[in-house]
């Protein structure tokens, strides 16, 4: 009895070991990130404005890839991330980050694919590598797109003339708007036609229009705030509209972008 009772204990102490390694196993890869996560995570920080949380997403020393620049732009740490940040987070890079998607099968490929392999993850076919270290992703190469906007507050990024006045014309204009800018188009009507505005593909009310007259007052308080708007020109023979896109709110940072 004596043998098979110290057999008995053996079993149990070794059987106790292995459920506590499954479980510490599994409680560890519960914890790591998830690519969609770690996109999640670096939008919801450029959208807020939040350079000093995207400037942590990386991990240091490493280079970053300018195709325009003779060498790669050394990034020693958080400080030189931000003196950088308008560098590195261009419209056109904040657009592809937005715009990521993993692919789906029997979905056209992503304008810009999101594929992770194991531990590490590819945006935009390269434009951003991360790698997964202590169960989250960390940026640690990148290759820069676009320019930065030098864009000022008050000053519209687009300003052009559409012109309307023969029956039945259709314009579409395309482009990109981060922060809080603006575009204006000035528009020539007569008097009859009718006006239809309208934005497309991009998210929710991410961007809105505003109509004012020449003067810029507004020509319909139904317009501001929405995404579409359609009215019959009724004031003077021919009178000029300013049709302007704008972000709808300077606390949310994220571009417009064409899809």
């Amino acid at each position: 009895m004596t043998g098979i009772a110290r057999h008995t204990r053996v079993l149990l102490a070794v059987g106790l070991t292995a459920v506590f390694m499954t479980m510490t196993t599994a409680g560890a890869g519960a914890a790591d990130e998830s690519p969609d996560a770690f996109v999640a995570r670096l939008r919801s920080a450029l959208a807020s404005g939040s350079r000093r949380t995207a400037a942590a997403m990386f991990r240091y020393p490493l280079r970053v890839h300018a195709p325009a620049l003779p060498l790669p732009i050394p990034l020693e740490d958080a400080a030189s991330t931000l003196r950088m940040y308008d560098l590195l987070f261009t419209p056109e890079m904040r657009c592809a980050i937005e715009m990521a998607q993993l692919p789906r099968s029997g979905k056209p490929l992503p304008k810009y694919p999101l594929v992770a392999n194991g531990d590490a993850l590819n945006l935009g076919q390269g434009l951003i590598v991360a790698e997964r270290a202590a169960g989250q992703f960390k940026i640690t190469r990148m290759t820069l797109i676009g320019l930065p906007s030098g864009h000022k507050p008050g000053i519209p990024v687009v300003v052009a003339a559409i012109d309307l006045r023969f029956k039945g014309m259709i314009r579409q204009v395309a482009g990109n708007l981060a922060g809080d800018g603006f575009d204006r188009y000035i528009v020539p009507v007569t008097k009859g036609t009718l006006l239809q505005l309208r934005l497309e593909r991009f998210k929710g009310l991410d961007a809105v229009l505003r109509v004012t007259d020449r003067t810029g007052q507004p020509v319909d308080a139904r317009a501001d705030g929405k995404r579409s708007w359609a009215s019959m020109v009724l004031p003077r023979p021919t009178t000029t509209w300013r049709s302007c896109a704008r972000r709808r709110s300077a606390t949310r940072r994220s571009p417009t972008c064409s899809r």
